[in-house]
């Protein structure tokens, strides 16, 4: 009985053993080994039924290992459908169009095989056939021709970098979280290019193609000579376009390409200020803030430009406690030149003569008139977070001061009693 289901076993066993190449008919080799399938560069891509995959329409190479220097061909057939290459004595060819093939591209070193091919645009999608032979060894399976599905997009508000007047630095807009993304959503690599109306200005990284399925994002990086205070707009483009084109049978493929704009703006001095250019000068100021009633603040005015300027400063619904220039306090109205070689920045204090509304701060420059807008705050929004961070303080401080008030009496006390009891 044992040797019964002994011999069960090994029966069962050997019929594994026998059956398991059967169950790799779709992907038969002898001989030939390391079949690849793929796009310049790129890994093999795989469908869901482990076949490898073929875009049509676009440059792909197949490489395989043979033991030794010999002839080979490859035919990938689909019903009447066909297409054949041959290497033969160092030379490479496409039978069936003698267009799906770049010798120049195309090499074998000995041992190893690499076919630089494609196949039409319009070919059928679907599963095909793939022979590979060289001499008496042959691998065959099956792949998929896939068509280019998908596509690309881009995405990015404008550049808006900001540097100081009369300095020369480099400035990146990845420091400031700015970038432009570039989403491949096709299965296919593209290349990437920039175009900007300044030659100042770079996109990084330099490495510009990106896989299927991928998103490249790229920051701007700005290179600045000293200049004056002003504000810059310039555009710049992004060119979208697919790489490994392969040739097309008739007229050329309707392969799309994508443009996308975009604008950059360098300002020259503070942007959290409004700007304003004059003929003879440039003035950056605050436009409008809130303030609590019992608050003191200062306010900055910056001049700059080449000629004279007649300033004058004056408060409504407020105080001018003082006005600086360069720490030194000055009268108005007031009168200076600008060199052109840097910026004059006045710091005027203000203070609040009403506890509600609106108050200004009104600039006289060359008989030109700017205005700061003040809104005095009456709801006690202000006073009451200043109440709120000096309770905190107070919260902080109090409860160790009462400790150790407690701690001095208690002890006293003890002290006190201690000389009665000796007494």
């Amino acid at each position: 009985m044992a040797r019964k289901k002994s011999i069960l076993i090994l029966c069962t066993i050997m019929l594994i053993a026998f059956s398991f190449p059967l169950s790799q008919m779709s992907t038969a080799t002898d001989g030939i080994e390391n079949v690849q399938l793929h796009m310049p560069v790129e890994s093999i891509f795989f469908n869901d039924a482990n076949q490898m995959v073929m875009i049509t329409g676009f440059w792909h190479i197949l490489e395989f290992d043979v033991p030794s220097a010999m002839d080979a061909s490859m035919e990938l057939t689909k019903g009447i459908d066909r297409y054949e290459w041959t290497y033969n004595e160092g030379a490479w060819n496409e039978l069936e169009h003698n267009l799906f093939i770049d010798q120049t591209k195309c090499s074998f070193n000995g041992e190893r095989i690499l076919f630089w091919i494609a196949v039409d645009q319009s070919a059928i999608p679907g599963i095909w056939h793939l022979a590979v032979n060289a001499g008496e060894l042959k691998s065959e399976q099956d792949i998929e021709l896939r068509e280019r599905t998908g596509g690309v997009g881009f995405s990015t508000a404008d550049f808006l970098i900001a540097v100081p007047p009369y300095t020369q630095m480099q400035v990146e807009t990845a420091d400031t979280g700015q970038y432009a993304r570039v989403h491949n959503e096709d299965v296919v690599p593209v290349n990437v290019d920039f175009f900007i109306d300044n030659d100042n200005c770079i996109m990084i990284p330099g490495e510009r193609t990106l896989s299927p399925l991928s998103m490249g994002e790229y920051s701007l990086v700005y290179s600045s000579n000293p200049l004056t205070s002003q504000r810059q707009e310039f555009g710049g483009e992004v060119l979208i376009t697919y790489k490994y084109v392969g040739p097309s049978i008739g007229t050329a493929q309707l392969i799309p390409s994508y443009n996308y704009p975009f604008d950059i703006i360098i300002f020259v001095g503070d942007p959290d200020l409004e700007f304003v250019e004059a003929d003879e000068y440039t003035v950056q100021y605050v436009t409008s803030v809130r303030m609590a009633s019992n608050e003191t603040r200062t306010f900055p005015l910056i001049l700059d430009g080449q000629g004279d300027i007649d300033l004058d400063i004056n408060g409504i619904g407020c105080t001018v406690s003082s006005i600086e220039l360069n720490g030194v306090e000055v009268d108005m109205p007031y009168h200076l030149e600008l060199a052109g070689d840097r910026s004059e920045t006045f710091n005027i204090m203000v203070e609040p003569i009403i506890t509600s509304g609106n108050a200004s701060l009104v600039y006289q420059i060359n008989g030109d008139q700017y205005t700061t807008v003040i809104e005095i705050d009456s709801t006690g929004e202000l006073q009451e977070k200043i109440t709120e961070n000096y309770s905190g303080y107070l919260n902080k401080v109090l409860p160790p001061a009462v400790i150790g008030v407690l701690i001095v009496g208690i002890l006293m006390m003890l002290y006190k009693r201690r000389r009665r009891v000796k007494s």
